[in-house]
């Protein structure tokens, strides 16, 4: 991995031992976001945190953000975890009181990703579970960062969660992953509303024994807790998806202002040229005439999730478009077919008397006028008597042919 580029700082108004950014990390197959934590050589839990992050180096959990690579130097500690896309618990809270039943999907998480550390190394305890610690992505899924700080009892009083430690790692004594178990039990506490309703009644019994003063009398292992949850919870555990819905209503707007910031040079937008300078003396210029604004949406760095949004959009687009099409066809060949169809019953219903009434009479001879007289005077005829009906159909007019005259017996 190549030199690091600093592009955000994060946790710049709270009191912490260490300091925090995002950063760019040139690899072989490109360019990525990470978090870079840097730890002074001068804090007496430096050695103890390398040491864990070196434990956790690799570790791949759902509920894990995945320690990349440790680097030493002369006067600090830098430890790289993967960037997740999301935003911390804490500043969702900020926002609103979570409802019971995505409080207790965020803290099942929680307890997964704390249950893997556990099982991928004994000696490894967070020791830091607290909402600045835990990112719920926009996929819905919690997440716990930072899974090296350990039970050091300097750096949870330094950042201010001093109600945060286990009676033991205050007394110094045995420490193991009972102690996580405490620290969910106040995340709990403080994530639930003072009203449950009646399905959670019980879920301050399960707060009660996480936060047990004496280790043996709080749950053995995360699992076991998380056990105790889903069976009082039982169908009430909000899904993944309503959780998304929810990230993205309270803090979507941030998250793609973020991934804006955080992209790569080569994918983020162009910056506007800077106006030329203009004279003091020079005139006014002519202002344009108003017109129609549109608002355009920044834009957000590609990522798989977005790239697989836009061309899942794009095919609706297509199908609606390609089905709009289809309709308006099958309705204009609908509409012809009916009014065939209607023409067609009623031409064949019609009296066939009826169908010939409208019909015209041919013009015959008789019917023609009579030329006048003369042109001076009319003289009025009597009209003839209208023949008599024939019963039977007259033949027609045999033509007249002369016979030729015998003239040998004249002369």
């Amino acid at each position: 991995m190549s030199a690091l580029s600093p592009v955000r700082t994060l946790r710049r108004e709270e009191k912490t031992l260490w300091t925090s950014h995002a950063a760019h990390a040139w690899t072989d197959d490109g360019c990525d976001v990470v978090v870079v934590d840097e730890f002074p050589t001068t804090l007496s839990a430096c050695d103890e945190i390398e040491q864990r992050a070196r434990l956790v180096l690799g570790l791949r959990h759902p509920n894990l953000a995945t320690v990349r690579e440790v680097l030493r130097a002369d006067d600090e500690v830098k430890v790289l975890s993967d960037w997740v896309e999301g935003e911390r618990l804490d500043a969702l809270l900020a926002a609103g009181t979570l409802e019971p039943e995505m409080a207790l999907r965020i803290v099942i998480d929680v307890l997964a990703g704390l249950g893997g550390l556990h099982d991928h190394d004994a000696r490894v305890v967070h020791g830091h579970v607290e909402p600045a610690n835990v990112i719920v992505g926009r996929d819905g899924v919690a997440r716990l960062v930072r899974p090296y700080l350990g039970p050091g009892r300097l750096v949870v009083i330094e950042a201010g969660a001093m109600h945060r430690i286990a009676p033991e790692v205050i007394k110094q004594g045995d420490v193991d992953r009972r102690a996580d178990v405490y620290g969910v039990g106040v995340l709990l506490k403080e994530l639930l509303p003072e009203s449950l309703p009646g399905w959670g009644a019980k879920l301050s019994e399960v707060v009660e024994t996480a936060l047990a003063a004496h280790p043996d009398a709080r749950y053995a292992t995360t699992a076991e807790m998380a056990r105790a949850v889903r069976l009082i919870a039982s169908s009430h555990v909000s899904s993944h998806s309503k959780i998304e819905a929810a990230v993205d209503r309270i803090a979507g707007e941030r998250i793609d202002a973020r991934n804006v910031e955080l992209a790569p040079p080569a994918e983020r937008p162009l910056e506007p040229e800077p106006a030329p300078a203009v004279a003091a003396d020079a005139p006014a210029p002519k202002k344009p005439p108003l017109l129609p604004t549109m608002r355009i949406a920044p834009r957000v760095a590609a990522t798989p999730r977005t790239r697989m949004v836009h061309a899942a959009s794009n095919t609706t687009r297509m199908l609606r478009a390609s089905l709009k099409r289809v309709s308006r066809l099958w309705a204009v060949t609908l509409g012809v077919a009916v009014v065939l169809a209607v023409t067609l019953v009623w031409i064949g219903t019609r009296p066939k008397a009826e169908r010939h009434e409208n019909v015209a009479p041919l013009p015959t001879a008789a019917s023609e006028p009579a030329p006048s007289a003369s042109p001076v005077t009319e003289i009025e005829l009597p009209a003839d008597p209208a023949p008599p009906a024939a019963t039977h159909k007259t033949p027609p007019p045999r033509p007249h042919v002369s016979k030729p005259i015998d003239k040998s017996a004249v002369f």
